[in-house]
C-alpha cells in the first residue's frame, strides 16, 4: 500500500490517467501471477476501465476483474482521502469498472507486452484499437525490447566482457592457492 499511496500522492489537476498493470494470480493461493491485464482510472471523465487480452469464456469467474475491482477499491480509498484533503470532490464508490474490448493474445504469452503497448497509446492519446492492424506488432515489440535490453550500456551483456570473465574465472580455477588462506586449508 505504501507504493499505491506514493503515486497518488503525485496527483495534481494536471493528471489524466492512472495506470495500474496487473498481474493477476491463478488463484488467491498462488503468490505467482500469470496474467497480466491494465486497469485505467481516467481522472477527466472519472470513469474505471479494465483492458484484457485473455477475457475467460462462457461462465468462468473473471479473476482479472475481480482483481481489478480490489484495486480500485484500494485507489479509490486513498485518493479521495487526498481529495477531500485538497478540498476536491470524491470518486464515487459505486463506479462500475467498464471493461474495455481490445486486441485478444491468441495463444501466446505476450500479456505483458499488450499492456505496454496499451500504455504507450494511452499516453500518446490514442486510442487502443479492438484489433491491432499490424498482426506482428507484438513480433516487431518483443524484438525491439530485446534489442533495447541488449544495447543498453552499461547493462548490455558484451561478447568481449564475457571473455574477459571467463579469462578471469579460469585464471582464479588455475591458482586457486593464490586465493585460500592457510588457515582456510586446515
Amino acid at each position: 500500500m505504501k507504493f499505491l499511496n506514493d503515486i497518488i500522492n503525485e496527483v495534481d489537476t494536471t493528471t489524466n490517467l492512472l495506470l495500474f498493470p496487473m498481474d493477476t494470480a491463478r488463484d488467491k493461493k498462488d503468490k505467482q501471477g500469470f496474467h497480466w491485464t491494465l486497469l485505467v482510472l481516467d481522472l477527466r471523465t472519472r470513469t474505471w476501465l479494465h483492458y484484457n487480452t485473455m477475457p475467460p469464456r462462457g461462465k468462468k469467474k473473471n479473476i482479472f476483474l475481480e482483481d481489478a475491482k480490489q484495486m480500485k477499491q484500494a485507489v479509490t480509498d486513498i485518493l479521495n482521502m487526498q481529495l477531500l484533503y485538497r478540498g476536491m470532490t470524491v470518486l464515487e464508490d459505486h463506479t462500475k469498472i467498464i471493461s474495455k474490448e481490445c486486441p485478444r493474445q491468441g495463444f501466446s504469452v505476450d500479456c505483458a507486452l499488450y499492456v505496454c503497448e496499451f500504455i504507450e497509446r494511452l499516453v500518446q492519446v490514442q486510442e487502443i484499437p479492438k484489433e491491432f492492424e499490424d498482426k506482428d506488432l507484438m513480433s516487431k515489440k518483443r524484438a525491439h525490447i530485446v534489442w533495447l535490453i541488449l544495447t543498453d550500456i552499461p547493462y548490455c551483456w558484451r561478447l568481449e566482457d564475457h571473455i574477459e570473465r571467463m579469462k578471469t574465472l579460469e585464471f582464479v580455477k588455475n591458482n586457486k592457492d593464490l586465493f585460500i588462506d592457510d588457515d582456510d586449508q586446515q
